[in-house]
């Protein structure tokens, strides 16, 4: 028996290796004329997508060159423990250079300061938005069955900042925002001046949010983090959830697949 298995394992290792594959799953190339850019986009499906008639939640997230199969997981995870609806996974993800790419697409203003390295593409927050918008939505919501009133956002750090700045500038983007480690110092905490007028924008709306911090993480991500809580807490409207959570032993990474799991189960469910 073990010549047997050494043959058995000898023979399959000297075949050619073959890749790991997620299932149901797609991809698709998109053109921004906004961006003047390529993205690949990346789409996950629950098990019996294709037999219902159903619409289903739809979940946008960002960084997907890193995120997309983690995401995927974890949704199929909670969803298959019935914790979370079944829900689309959409990730945005670059044909090259994210690192830059992404500073480009999910900081509002070019930087005064230097935020954790050199950023010379930064500031086209408004053209990733218009992109989302005007040219990945209408896509999305033609080829698959996407219920339009259940849509999330989810960013880490800079994707994080992002989803703070659709928030205040267009909250209505979104149903459901997400936002992990958000890098709020970003430009000497520009953020903070344009939430001054954001509870007129949102009157009618029942938006959720969740926002996270890891606790191991630096201290110019924790401390604006507190600032923007409790300005919250002094101005927002009771229509609007928004529900903080900091964890204690999470560092500016780690904390990305602890907040995806909770905040998924609130934003999904109700609150």
């Amino acid at each position: 028996m073990p010549l047997l298995f050494l043959f058995v394992n000898q023979f399959l290792f000297s075949q050619e290796p073959g890749k790991v594959t997620l299932d149901n799953t797609a991809a698709f190339p998109i053109y921004s004329t906004i961006i003047k850019d390529s993205f690949i986009i990346q789409i996950a499906f629950p098990d019996n997508f294709r037999n219902s008639e159903k619409k289903y939640p739809a979940i946008y997230i960002l960084d997907s060159n890193r995120t997309f199969g983690m995401a995927k997981d974890i949704v199929d995870w909670l969803s298959f423990g019935t914790e979370i609806p079944e829900t689309v996974v959409v990730g945005i993800s670059y044909q090259q250079d994210w690192w830059q790419k992404r500073s480009r697409d999910y900081t509002p203003t070019t930087g005064k300061m230097n935020n954790w390295g050199e950023w010379p593409m930064a500031g086209g927050a408004d053209n990733f938005i218009r992109f989302i918008e005007t040219e990945l939505n209408p896509i999305i919501e033609s080829r698959y069955k996407i219920d339009r009133d259940n849509q999330t956002i989810v960013g880490l750090s800079f994707g994080g900042l992002f989803a703070n700045y659709v928030l205040f500038s267009k909250p209505e983007l979104f149903d459901n925002y997400l936002m992990i480690n958000p890098a709020l110092i970003w430009n000497d905490r520009f953020i903070f001046g344009i939430g001054e007028d954001f509870k007129s924008k949102v009157q009618d709306s029942k938006i959720k949010v969740f926002t996270a911090v890891g606790m191991l993480d630096e201290v110019r991500i924790i401390e604006p983090w507190k600032e923007m809580n409790e300005m919250i807490k002094s101005q927002f409207p009771a229509n609007v959830l928004w529900i903080s959570k900091a964890y204690e032993n999470q560092t500016h990474l780690s904390l990305l697949p602890a907040a995806l799991t909770d905040g998924l189960k609130i934003l999904l469910n109700g609150g």
